[in-house]
């Protein structure tokens, strides 16, 4: 004889039982695939409100900056012209490294065009700075005056606008 799990239909011993079991599973199955479907929109509408890590990490990256950055300062700030890393002309040869900042006018478009467009001779011209200059000429004293030339500097290469202030985040003179 075979069992009679309440399957079947075959006997009648228990059919209720097993039926009324398997309605309760098949509710608790339909509870929880509702549970799993709620949470996967959930997370998705969250991600997509909060977007990607990597927006997210953009997102503070900005925020930090504008919060350091002075009242003063314009709103555009110049920063593609990466790490310049150059030899003093003493005789030791110091290495100079440095990153230049600078404010612009980043209303005016073709400015800022010119700004991409020139960023290379931008950069070779902070690193001919810094190679004319001795070690004793770029002493913390003279932050200024490196500042003040650096402008100089780049305005003779740009037509359509000036750079406004220049900054010097990083700047070392390693012997």
């Amino acid at each position: 004889m075979e069992p009679d799990f309440g399957v079947s239909g075959k006997g009648t011993r228990g059919a209720g039982r097993a039926t009324g079991r398997a309605a309760a599973f098949e509710r608790v199955l339909r509870v929880v695939a509702l549970a799993l479907v709620v949470l996967l929109a959930l997370g998705t509408v969250l991600a997509l409100a909060s977007g990607s890590p990597r927006i997210a990490r953009a997102r503070e990256e900005a925020e930090s900056g504008a919060a350091s950055r002075p009242a003063e300062r314009p709103s555009g700030v110049f920063l593609d012209l990466g790490d310049i890393r150059a030899s003093t002309r003493d005789g030791d040869g110091a290495l100079v490294l440095a990153t230049i900042a600078f404010s612009y006018d980043d209303s005016d478009a073709a400015f800022v065009e010119e700004l991409g467009d020139k960023t290379a001779r931008l950069r070779a011209a902070a690193v001919e700075y810094f190679s004319s200059k001795s070690k004793a000429e770029l002493a913390p004293a003279f932050e200024g005056l490196v500042k003040a030339q650096l402008r100089e500097r780049f305005d003779a290469l740009l037509s359509l606008g000036a750079v406004g202030e220049v900054w010097l985040p990083d700047f070392a003179v390693v012997d």
